[in-house]
C-alpha cells in the first residue's frame, strides 16, 4: 500500500478503486469534468489488508448436540460439536480451519482428511465452535495434537495460496482412555494450611496433558475451580469447594475417565485416623549411631512404615510425621500407611512416634504426656523379652481353626512402654500372628489356619530373637512317646521318681501337654520339643504301668513305665550274628520276649574278651528290640538284655570281622623270560597281601589254555612262592585262594612270548638332567603288553626304568630316568620280547617349523581344513605333540620328524596363528616369522564386526577368467526379509554351493559364485505387492563351466541346479527360515544395442496393450473393496 493510506482499524480492511480516461491523460491527475477529459472510476473494492497473528489455543470441549460434555475419541459423531477457544482465532472476514494429527507437525490441509470445516469466526477471535464433519482422527498412543489455521482472506483456510496465513503451536489433546492416568499426591499448595474449604490446592501424577476443556476436579462430588496448569502434563492446580469436616474423595476426570485413587481430609477429621504399628519397610532393625545427635535426619535411621487408617489417600501435603519431636520425612504413602525417614538416636531406647493430619494429631500416637501410646523402639532392650508358653483360645487347635493365642512370658514391654506390633513380631508357622493386645507378661495375637502339626514360634524385637523353645500344634500332630526314663536305676513300687518321657513332635507348648499314668493325670515339671519331666507316684504291687501323653487332645503312642521286676527278659537269637564288619556300628535286631516297650528301662550289652559295650536303642517292643551296636574289634560277644535292672541269662552271640580277601599285585619268574615247554623247573613268586602265613590254606592255580596248579614251597603275607607248572606258550590266569576266599583280582602270567607289545605314544612333559626332578612320570600308551607287572619292563635309551602303575589295559605308569636332552627310544618287553616304540623327547631338542598347508588352500572360517605342517626335530611320538589354530586344538593329529598333519576347527574370519608344542616347549619358526593360517571370506562376502562372513547385498564374486557363465537368478519366499545377517549368509551359501555340487557331478570343474542379492516386502510396492508372503529375497549366481562344455551338457546341468536349489526347501535351514524357493527361474536377459531397441519397442507395445487394462483392472478391485471397508488414513492400501 502506499505510504499514506492505512488499513480500517474498525474493520481491518482497504478500498480500492480503478480510475479510467478516455484520452492519454495520466489516469493520477486526470480531471474528472466532462468539459476537460472523460473519465470514469469504480465502485470501491473492499479487500483485507491487516496481518494475521499467531493463533493460540487454551482448550478444546467436546459436547454433543444436547451441550454435554463427551470423550474425545477417534471416531466422532457429526451432530458432536468442538468448541475451541484461544486467541488470535480468526480476522475480519478471515477464514479459520481446525486440523488434527497424529503427531506435533501441521499436516498438509489439503481435502477434508482429519480436519473441520472452514468457518469465519467474529470478533473478539476467542472461540468457535465446528463440528467435527464425521472424520477419523488417527491417535498416537491417546494423544492428538490440534491445529488452529487462520488466514487473511474469506476463502477456505485450508485452500488459500496468495494470501497471509498462520499455525498456532501444537495442542494435544487425550484422545479415547487415557493409557496410565497415574495421581500420585494431593495437598495444599502452601505448606501445612488447613483445608476447610476455599483453599487452593496442588495435585501431582502423570498423562494429565493441558487442555482444561477436557479436565475436571471434584473433591466429594463437588468441582475443584482449576486455577492453573502446568504444561508438563503432571501438576494442576485447583480451588477446594466448601465441605464439612471429613474425608473426601478426589477425582480426576480427563476426556471421561476417572481417577479416585486420592481422598483429601477436610476440617478436624485428622482426628479419627489411628496408627497401629511402625517398623522397618524391609522387616530390618532400626539402629542406634552413638555417633549421631539426637534426631539428626541426614543420614537418617532408615525407612520405617507407619500402619495407619482414617488420614485420607495420596495426601502427603496434609502429612506430618515426627519421632521423638523430631522430623520423620514422608517418602510415600498407600492405602495402609505412610513411609518416612526416621531420624537418629545415640542410645538404645524407644521414641514417641507422632502422626499429625490436617494439622490434628490422631489417635495411637506417641505422646510424652499419656502413658499410652505407639513408640520405635532403637536398638535392643536391655532385658530382652521370653515367652515361656502360649494358651490357645480353643481346646484344640485344628487345622481351620485361627485360634487366638495369649503368649505368657517375662518383660514383654520392652524399653518400659507399650508394645509396638511393628518391631514386636510374632510368627506362627512361618505367618504373622496378628496383634491384639499386650502388657508386660502377655502377648495376645491371632494365628492364621495351619496344616496339621508343630508350628514353630518365631518371635522378634527390633529383628533379634525372643526366645520361645516352643510350638503351636495344630490338629493331630502324629506324636510318638518312645521311652519313659526313671530319674533312679531301679524304680521300686515304694517309690515316686521323676520320670523323662522322650518322643517326637511334642511341641513344648506347656498349655497344650498333658501326661497321665494308668489314667492318673501327674505334673508336669518342664517341657521341650521332644522331652516332657514329670514327677509319678509309688505303685503297690510290680506292674508294667501304661503311660499317656496327649498334646492338643490327640493321644501319642504310650509306653509303659516298669514298677519292680515285673518282666524276665530272654534273648532268642540275634540277627546279624556273624560277619559283623570290625570296628563298626552295626543295626542289630535282637528277638525273644518280655522286652516290654520302653526303651528307656531297656539295655542291651554286648561282652567278650576282646571289649565291653552297650547298643543305643532305636525301638522296643515285647519281642523285638532295634539297637545300634557298639563299635568293637574283631571277636565273639555275648549279648544279654536287661528290663529295670532284670538281666537275661541266655548265651546267645555274635561274631565280629571275617577272613581278609587276599590281594594279587603281580607274578615274578624267577628266571626271565618264563619258558614254555620247558624241562627245567622254574619257580614264580607271587606279590600281594592278606596271603597269612599258613601254607595248608593257601591255593594257587593256573587257568588259560590249559589248567595246573602251582606247588607251593613258603607263604608269607605279602608274598607266595611256588614251582611253576610245565606249559605251552600262553598266558594264564593265577588264581590265589586263602583259606576258601578267592583273590579280589587276578593276575595273567606269560609263558614264552606270545605277545608282542606296541608302544603308541608316551604321555608326559620331560625335563633333561640338569634340572630332572626326582620321580618325574610318563605314562605309556601301548597295548599287548598283558597286566603282570612283574614281567615287564621298560628301558629308555637302554637305562631300565622303574614302572609305577598299570592303571588300564592300555598304559603303563613309569619313572624316567635321568638323563640329558634328546630324543630317545622306549622300549617295552613282555616276557623278554619287544615289540613297536616311539621316542621319548627329553627336554628342549630346537623343534622348528618350516611352513604350514592347508587343504583347501583358501580357508574359509566355516571350514575345518587339513593341516600340513613341515619342519625339523618334531619327533614320533603323539603324546608329547600339542597342535593350536587361532587357541583351538588341531584334531587328528598324526606326528613325522619332520611333518605334522591335523585337521584345523573352524574359527574366525583373520590370520589364526598355528602354534606347536613339543615336549611343553614351544617349536620356533624357521625364518622368524609367525605361521599363520589365514581364514579369509569368500568373494561376494565380507567381515562383520565379530569376525564373522556376512553376505555382500551388492558385491559379486570374483570370476575367473574363461569358461562359460550361465547367469540365474533364484527367488526365495520368506518369513522375515529381516532376518539376521548370519541367516541371510547361510541361506545363500546353502544356494552357491548346492549350484556347485549340482553342476560339478554333471560336468567336473564347474563351481557356482554368488551375484547381487535384493530384497523386496510384501506390500513394499515393488512388483512383487501381490506375492502372499511376507516377503521375497532374490539371489543371482553365476554358473561358471569349463571352457569346451557341450551346450546339452550345461542345459541338463543347470536343469539339476533349478531342481537342487528347489530341494532346499526341506532342510533344516529353510524351514527354521520359512524359505521357500521359487520353481521357476529368472533368467537375466545380456541383449546387445540392437537387442535392446528391438525389445523396448516389444515391452511398450505390451505395456500399453496389456498394462493399461490390468491397471483399471486393479483400481477397479481397490475401488471396490474400498466400499467394503474403512480405510486407515496412512494405511498401505
Amino acid at each position: 500500500l502506499p505510504s499514506t493510506v492505512t488499513c480500517n482499524a474498525a474493520d481491518a480492511t482497504v478500498k480500492f478503486f480503478v480510475r479510467y480516461c478516455l484520452t492519454g491523460l495520466d489516469a493520477t491527475t486526470g480531471a474528472t469534468s466532462a468539459s476537460s477529459r472523460q473519465c470514469v472510476v469504480s465502485l470501491p473494492k473492499t479487500l483485507p489488508c491487516a496481518p494475521v497473528t499467531a493463533p493460540v489455543l487454551t482448550s478444546i470441549i467436546v459436547m454433543t448436540s444436547a451441550n454435554v460434555r463427551k470423550q474425545f475419541s477417534s471416531t466422532m459423531r457429526t451432530d458432536d460439536k468442538l468448541v475451541v477457544r484461544g486467541t488470535g482465532l480468526g480476522i475480519a472476514s478471515g477464514s479459520v480451519v481446525l486440523v488434527f494429527s497424529s503427531t506435533d507437525t501441521m499436516p498438509a490441509v489439503s481435502g477434508t482428511t482429519q480436519r473441520s470445516a472452514p468457518v469465519t469466526s467474529s470478533s473478539p477471535y476467542t472461540s468457535f465452535t465446528v463440528s467435527p464433519n464425521g472424520e477419523t482422527y488417527t491417535c498416537s498412543g491417546s494423544r492428538v495434537y490440534a491445529f488452529v489455521r487462520v488466514c487473511n482472506e474469506a476463502v477456505n483456510a485450508d485452500a488459500v495460496t496468495r494470501f497471509s496465513c498462520r499455525v498456532s503451536a501444537a495442542f494435544p489433546m487425550v484422545c479415547g482412555n487415557v493409557d496410565g492416568l497415574v495421581v500420585t499426591n494431593v495437598g495444599p499448595s502452601t505448606t501445612r494450611q488447613r483445608i476447610t474449604g476455599g483453599q487452593e490446592i496442588t495435585i501431582k501424577g502423570h498423562n494429565f496433558g493441558n487442555n482444561t476443556g477436557q479436565y475436571q476436579v471434584e473433591i466429594g462430588g463437588q468441582d475443584c475451580g482449576i486455577v492453573a496448569f502446568v504444561a508438563d502434563g503432571k501438576t494442576v492446580r485447583c480451588t477446594t469447594p466448601t465441605l464439612e469436616g471429613g474425608i473426601y474423595t478426589v477425582n480426576v476426570r480427563i476426556n471421561g475417565l476417572n481417577n479416585t485413587d486420592a481422598a483429601l481430609v477436610y476440617g478436624d477429621a485428622g482426628l479419627s485416623a489411628t496408627v497401629s504399628s511402625v517398623a522397618e519397610v524391609d522387616g530390618k532393625a532400626i539402629s542406634f549411631n552413638e555417633t549421631a545427635a539426637d534426631g539428626q535426619t541426614s543420614p537418617n535411621a532408615g525407612t520405617v512404615f507407619i500402619a495407619a487408617a482414617n488420614f485420607g489417600r495420596l495426601n502427603i501435603g496434609q502429612l506430618s510425621v515426627s519421632v521423638g519431636g523430631s522430623d520423620c520425612e514422608i517418602s510415600s504413602i498407600d492405602s495402609k500407611g505412610i513411609r518416612c525417614k526416621a531420624p537418629q538416636f545415640k542410645n538404645a531406647t524407644a521414641k514417641a512416634v507422632v502422626l499429625s493430619v490436617n494439622g490434628q494429631t490422631s489417635k495411637g500416637s506417641g505422646d510424652a504426656i499419656l502413658s499410652t501410646g505407639l513408640f520405635l523402639y532403637y536398638g535392643t532392650p536391655a532385658v530382652m523379652p521370653s515367652f515361656i508358653y502360649a494358651t490357645p483360645s480353643v481346646a484344640m487347635v485344628n487345622e481351620s481353626t485361627t485360634p487366638s493365642l495369649t503368649f505368657n512370658g517375662t518383660y514383654l514391654k520392652a524399653f518400659g512402654v507399650d508394645v509396638n506390633p511393628g518391631q514386636f513380631v510374632v510368627k506362627v508357622g512361618g505367618s504373622v500372628c496378628q496383634f491384639a493386645a499386650a502388657d508386660n507378661v502377655t502377648y495376645v495375637c491371632t494365628a492364621p489356619a495351619l496344616s496339621a502339626g508343630v508350628q514353630p514360634v518365631d518371635a522378634q524385637v527390633n529383628g533379634k530373637s525372643v526366645a520361645a523353645n516352643f510350638g503351636i500344634v495344630y490338629g493331630n500332630p502324629q506324636a510318638v512317646l518312645t521311652s519313659a526314663m526313671p530319674s533312679v536305676t531301679y524304680l521300686d513300687t515304694s517309690m515316686a521318681a521323676i520320670v523323662t518321657l522322650t518322643g517326637m513332635n511334642f511341641g513344648g507348648n506347656l498349655a497344650q501337654l498333658s501326661v497321665k499314668v494308668v489314667n492318673e493325670s501327674v505334673p508336669i515339671l518342664s517341657v521341650s520339643p521332644t522331652t516332657i519331666t514329670v514327677s509319678v507316684p509309688a505303685k503297690t504291687v510290680e506292674q508294667a504301668a501304661e503311660v499317656l501323653v496327649q498334646v492338643n487332645g490327640y493321644t501319642a503312642s504310650s509306653v509303659n513305665l516298669v514298677y519292680g521286676q515285673f518282666y524276665s527278659p530272654k534273648v532268642k537269637w540275634v540277627v546279624p550274628d556273624a560277619d559283623i564288619q570290625s570296628n563298626s556300628k552295626p543295626v542289630l535286631m535282637v528277638y525273644g520276649s518280655e522286652f516290654g516297650n520302653n526303651a528307656g528301662q531297656v539295655q542291651v550289652q554286648l561282652s567278650g574278651t576282646n571289649g565291653n559295650g552297650t547298643c543305643d536303642i532305636i525301638s522296643v517292643a515285647d519281642s523285638i528290640i532295634r539297637c545300634t551296636g557298639p563299635s568293637l574289634p574283631q571277636g565273639m560277644y555275648l549279648v544279654t538284655v536287661t528290663v529295670n535292672t532284670k538281666v537275661s541269662t541266655e548265651t546267645i552271640r555274635v561274631i565280629y570281622g571275617k577272613p581278609q580277601v587276599p590281594v594279587v599285585n603281580s607274578v615274578i619268574p624267577d628266571k626271565t623270560p618264563l619258558a614254555a615247554n620247558s624241562s627245567v623247573s622254574q619257580g614264580i613268586t607271587i606279590v600281594g597281601s592278606s596271603f597269612g602265613n599258613n601254607m595248608g590254606q593257601v591255593k594257587v592255580g593256573l587257568s588259560g589254555a590249559g589248567n595246573s596248579t602251582c606247588d607251593i614251597t613258603s607263604v608269607s603275607d605279602t608274598q607266595i612262592t611256588c614251582v611253576a607248572p610245565n606249559l605251552p606258550a600262553a598266558w594264564y590266569t593265577v588264581n590265589v585262594k586263602v583259606n576258601g576266599q578267592s583273590a579280589s583280582a587276578s593276575v595273567d602270567v606269560v609263558y614264552g612270548q606270545p605277545l608282542t607289545p606296541m608302544v603308541l605314544s608316551i604321555v608326559g612333559t620331560i625335563a633333561a638332567s640338569s634340572n630332572n626332578q626326582t620321580g618325574q612320570k610318563a605314562t605309556a600308551i601301548a597295548k599287548d603288553f598283558g597286566n603282570n607287572r612283574g614281567q615287564l619292563s621298560i628301558s629308555i635309551n637302554n637305562v631300565s626304568a622303574t614302572i609305577v602303575d598299570i592303571p588300564s589295559s592300555d598304559s603303563i605308569v613309569f619313572n624316567v630316568p635321568s638323563l640329558p636332552t634328546g630324543s630317545y627310544p622306549v622300549v617295552l618287553a613282555v616276557n623278554g620280547k619287544t615289540g613297536s616304540t616311539v621316542n621319548l623327547v627329553i627336554g628342549d631338542v630346537g623343534s622348528t617349523i618350516a611352513g604350514v598347508k592347508t587343504v583347501p588352500e583358501a580357508v574359509r572360517p566355516w571350514q575345518t581344513p587339513a593341516v600340513t605342517i613341515t619342519g625339523t626335530k618334531f619327533g614320533n611320538n603323539i603324546g608329547q605333540v600339542q597342535v593350536t589354530v587361532g587357541k583351538s586344538s588341531c584334531s587328528g593329529v598324526q606326528v613325522a620328524d619332520t611333518s605334522i598333519t591335523c585337521t584345523a576347527p573352524a574359527l574366525e574370519s583373520g590370520n589364526q596363528p598355528v602354534v606347536v608344542i613339543i615336549n611343553g616347549v614351544v617349536a620356533k619358526a624357521a625364518n622368524g616369522t609367525n605361521i599363520i593360517i589365514a581364514y579369509t571370506c569368500p568373494s561376494g562376502f565380507k567381515t562383520s564386526n565379530t569376525s564373522e562372513c556376512i553376505v555382500d547385498l551388492n558385491a559379486v564374486a570374483d570370476i575367473p577368467p574363461g569358461g562359460i557363465q550361465e547367469r540365474r537368478t533364484k527367488s526365495i519366499a520368506v518369513d522375515d526379509i529381516d532376518m539376521p545377517d548370519d541367516d541371510l549368509s547361510d541361506l545363500v551359501l546353502a544356494i552357491i554351493d548346492k549350484a556347485t555340487a549340482e553342476a560339478s557331478t554333471l560336468v567336473p570343474g564347474t563351481k557356482a559364485y554368488k551375484g547381487a542379492v535384493r530384497k523386496f516386502a510384501a506390500a513394499s510396492g515393488s512388483r512383487r505387492t501381490m506375492l502372499e508372503t511376507k516377503g521375497t529375497i532374490e539371489v543371482d549366481y553365476i554358473v561358471n563351466f569349463p571352457v569346451g562344455t557341450k551346450p546339452e551338457d550345461i542345459t541338463k546341468a543347470m536343469a539339476a541346479v533349478n531342481d537342487g536349489i528347489v530341494s532346499l526347501a526341506n532342510t533344516p535351514l529353510f524351514q527354521r527360515l520359512g524359505a521357500v524357493p521359487a520353481k521357476d527361474e529368472i533368467v537375466p536377459a545380456e541383449p546387445k544395442d540392437d537387442d535392446n531397441k528391438k525389445k523396448v519397442a516389444i515391452g511398450v507395445g505390451v505395456g500399453v496393450g496389456v498394462g493399461v487394462p490390468l491397471l483399471i483392472a486393479i483400481v477397479v478391485f481397490l475401488v471396490l473393496r474400498r466400499k467394503q471397508q474403512v480405510v486407515q488414513p496412512g494405511s498401505s492400501a
